[in-house]
């Protein structure tokens, strides 16, 4: 007779989990039995792990929605809000507020009944009660004490180059100043006040070192970035254009990471806002130690004059740029003027303003708080443009000062964020970003704007000629290096390894939407790059590419800047599918591991390939490892699954390659998996210990079966199922999944795609390469596998 099924409360969970986190590396069922749990009762909570610790109310035994969970959420969002000002909060008032919510979210049928309201306090552990006096400020400390208390004991380890400070500001990037550009522009209105926002993230050491920016707009692709390689600051997007618990953990784990790198650790002073919120988060690098609340306008030093600099410089270039047009004889209004200002011109003057903040200015505001003693340096001074009074500077310059950086503080505020969360919501800012046409001038224009500098600049009285003349220099570099000619015409998608060291030969992958145009503009510039195949034309190459192999045309040993590259041409189309269904595995597994992105268009369906491909990745290598295994385990079963069944790894390739490959490149397989890992369900992941634990039953491996890509299923029925049955493929794969040995057989389905595209693309490139340039290559391969050898012997 079976005992009575246990449930746990949310407070039991949660201990539950507290307690198999400090558990040494073992297995689930090893783990289950020590917490006296069953192991699938285990399993599920480690799914269910996120959820459970983000609850609010540890009595309960489930996690139950309400009816109208998005009105709940909405709700929550303002009573954290009003919480957070202290302001006083009654039931009649949450009431009335849930009601005026809902009928904004369009929910016509929601009513807030007694039942509905006391079941929405105890899920989300809400009490109503009064706050004393003294109660009410209990928690608060004086700057000075906590100055002389706690801040003395916490910076002790610590120098002022590893002690910095963070804040956001929010910056309306098209307002102008009240009244000045009235007589210039015949704006009878005077200026406007434009609310297109973004919030930028400053952050600076008590010895003058800054961080690059962090800025958050509205629209995640805006249409001025298209085309754009790099951004001088990190980028992220939400509705509300606000920072976020989210996109704050995700810059201090990237900034974690490049700390160890430089081995290097540092004190983060940062204000209590909820976006700030570190819970079950661990940085190894970074200490981060919160404010004490009510005192940031005193102790924190972005605030004593630092982001006011900035916000000075940014004004400054903007009535620079408007003032320009209007002397130039533009017809249009300054407001005309400001709407043309798109985000990618706001990021990059907001960049240059942040540069242009000096060390001594950051140096003195942490002076001026008392976090450090030091001597007194004279601030800088950004004087108004000749057209703005000193005030009217002032004025502009804090417009935005009270703008919202983290938290919704209006009710659209709220329903945007939660329309967001719940995908109800459009990115309605790429509409308003279609207004501004952003015009990307060709290299010839480039070329001609620096002719222009290195004449005129001398007319006024510039005379710093090595400056000019490295300039020049640097930018001719780039517009005539040959790789750049290489992909002159437009294409969606290149890529090199970057493991690769000075001595490899570099490897790109082109990817372009019409290969006949691209081969002609190719021969056109770059014959010499070709086989004999180029007399036939670049509609015979194009056949030859797409027909035969895996799609790919290689044209190798090319010189270039120095160094000897190969780079091979894929239709848009093509790989599109290979990372889908992995038809070949040839392109796919090529991006399993760490790449570089050269350049990548706005297409959607190949961002969506090359997330998909990463995924698959992930879940056939699950099905490939045991239950448990480390981090290093599954990046060199991912890295080795282009490399199954190819013969080449016989003859002509290192055997240590993939061992190399993870080795030289194991914090960019982490940054390329994180987060996938994190949201897989199912996998318990745990990045802080390296090392993870996977589900094995049948029912997980039938799922991760399901998952995988179309070709590769049907690779594994063929084996499991020779041909003339006719057997439905779940049928198989249901099958593979209750029989021990099922990652073998994902393994032979792997080595069987790896193995017929490896062969015939190879057959490929001894045309598209040439016979001589064969021998070498293959002569260069043998060798480095020779070495390999003797360097394991």
């Amino acid at each position: 007779m079976t005992g009575k099924r246990k449930s746990f409360s949310l407070n039991d969970k949660r201990r539950l989990i507290e307690a198999y986190d400090k558990l040494p590396k073992m297995s689930q069922r090893v783990a289950a039995t020590k917490l006296g749990i069953p192991q699938a009762t285990l399993c599920s909570l480690l799914k269910r792990r996120q959820t459970v610790l983000a609850a609010n109310n540890g009595d309960r035994k489930r996690i139950r929605s309400g009816k109208a969970p998005v009105v709940e959420a909405a709700l929550v969002k303002w009573i954290d809000n009003a919480q957070s000002c202290n302001a006083p909060l009654s039931a009649p008032l949450v009431k009335e507020k849930a009601e005026e919510l809902a009928a904004k979210l369009g929910e016509d049928n929601f009513k807030v009944s007694i039942g509905w309201f006391e079941r929405f306090k105890k899920r989300e552990n809400i009490v109503f009660k009064k706050l004393h006096g003294e109660a009410a400020e209990a928690d608060m400390v004086s700057p000075g004490e906590w100055l002389e208390d706690q801040w003395r004991q916490m910076r002790q380890e610590y120098t002022e180059e590893n002690i910095w400070n963070a804040a956001e500001s929010g910056i309306y990037f098209r307002a102008l100043p009240h009244s000045t550009f009235t007589f210039r522009s015949d704006n009878k209105r005077g200026g406007k006040k434009l609310k297109e926002r973004i919030t930028a993230l400053f952050a600076c050491s008590a010895a003058g070192e800054k961080k690059e920016l962090f800025v958050i707009g509205k629209s995640h692709n805006p249409r001025c970035f298209n085309y754009v390689h790099t951004l001088p600051v990190r980028y992220a997007a939400n509705a509300p254009a606000w920072m976020t618990r989210n996109l704050f953990v995700g810059w201090l784990k990237e900034w974690d990471r490049k700390l160890a790198q430089e081995r290097r650790k540092i004190l983060l002073l940062v204000d209590s806002s909820p976006a700030h919120d570190m819970t079950n988060t661990t940085l190894k690098n970074i200490r981060v130690e919160f404010l004490p609340k009510n005192t940031t306008s005193f102790l924190q030093p972005c605030d004593q004059g630092i982001i006011r600099t900035a916000k000075a410089y940014f004004r400054k270039e903007m009535a620079r740029t408007v003032l320009q047009k209007l002397d130039e004889g533009s017809p249009a209004t300054a407001v005309d003027i400001v709407k043309k200002i798109s985000l990618l011109d706001a990021v990059l003057m907001l960049r240059d303003a942040w540069a242009d903040v000096g060390a001594s200015t950051i140096r003195d505001c942490w002076r001026k708080v008392g976090l450090v003693m030091s001597l007194k340096e004279e601030l800088e001074t950004v004087d108004p443009p000749a057209e703005i009074s000193a005030e009217e500077f002032e004025q502009w310059i804090a417009v935005d000062d009270s703008t919202p950086v983290s938290e919704p503080v209006t009710d659209e505020d709220i329903i945007a964020a939660v329309r967001e969360g719940f995908g109800m919501g459009t990115d309605t800012s790429d509409e308003e970003e279609e207004k501004v046409e952003t015009v990307v001038p060709s290299r010839a224009e480039m070329r001609n704007a620096i002719r222009i500098l290195k004449t005129g600049l001398p007319h006024v009285g510039f005379n710093n000629f090595d400056l000019l003349h490295h300039f020049a220099k640097e930018v001719n570099l780039v517009l005539d290096k040959t790789t750049i000619r290489i992909c002159e015409m437009t294409y969606p998608h290149g890529t090199e390894p970057i493991h690769k060291t000075e001595k490899n030969m570099l490897d790109f992958i082109f990817s372009v939407d019409d290969p006949v145009t691209w081969h002609t503009m190719n021969l056109m510039q770059n014959r010499k790059h070709y086989s004999f195949l180029k007399y036939l034309g670049p509609k015979k190459i194009s056949s030859i590419q797409n027909g035969h192999g895996a799609g790919v045309y290689y044209n190798t040993l090319v010189p270039a800047d120095g160094r000897i590259i190969k780079y091979g041409i894929i239709s848009t189309d093509t790989m599109i599918e290979d990372l889908l269904h992995w038809k070949t595995l040839y392109i796919a597994g090529r991006l399993h591991k760490p790449v570089k992105i050269l350049l990548q268009n706005d297409n959607g369906k190949l961002r969506a390939a090359l997330v998909a491909n990463l995924k698959s990745a992930v879940t056939a290598s699950f099905l490939m490892l045991p239950e448990s295994f480390s981090e290093e385990d599954l990046f060199m079963q991912i890295a080795g699954l282009s490399y199954s069944g190819d013969f080449r790894m016989v003859l002509g390739e290192d055997k240590s390659k993939v061992f190399n490959i993870v080795r030289e490149n194991m914090q960019n397989f982490q940054l390329l998996y994180s987060s996938i890992l994190q949201e897989c369900p199912q996998v318990v992941y745990k990045p802080q210990q390296g090392k993870l634990e996977v589900d094995k039953s049948p029912e997980g491996q039938f799922t991760q079966l399901m998952a995988l890509p179309r070709t590769l299923q049907q690779r594994i029925t063929l084996l499991m199922d020779p041909p003339g049955k006719n057997h439905d493929v779940e049928e198989i794969l249901l099958q593979v999944a209750q029989d021990p040995d099922c990652g073998t057989v994902v393994h032979q389905g792997i080595s069987s795609i790896v193995k017929s595209s490896s062969i015939t693309q190879s057959l490929k490139g001894i045309a598209t390469a040439g016979l001589m340039k064969t021998v070498s290559y293959s002569a260069k391969k043998v060798q480095k596998m020779w070495k390999g050898w003797r360097r394991r012997t």
